[in-house]
């Protein structure tokens, strides 16, 4: 399948913008050509195509669902208390450890 089976896959997305690699293998086949789907993937790959379709939409939240602010991000850098310096405990190192 040459130039000639890219412009009809062209053609049949066109008039189906929907069909994706299997329904337009499916209808190359109906029409006596002997094409896998990877390759009318691969084809369609190269020419830019894609089928239009509704595609997950999971970084919107739901209008019911409710907020738990203990899993928000803090607003503000949380403020030391103590000293934030970690020391690797190591023996003799407990005497010898900084004060903050």
């Amino acid at each position: 399948m040459g130039v000639g089976g890219q412009s009809r896959i062209d053609e049949l997305h066109l008039e189906y913008p929907f069909a994706g690699s299997r329904m337009l293998r499916d209808m190359l086949r109906r029409e006596g050509q002997q094409i896998g789907r990877k390759r009318v993937r691969s084809l369609m790959k190269k020419m830019g195509i894609e089928a239009l379709y509704r595609k997950p939409n999971t970084s919107q939240r739901h209008a019911a669902h409710p907020v738990y602010p203990y899993r928000m991000r803090p607003t503000e850098p949380p403020r030391l208390t103590r000293c934030d310096r970690i020391v690797g405990m190591q023996e003799g190192a407990a005497a010898n450890r900084s004060r903050c």
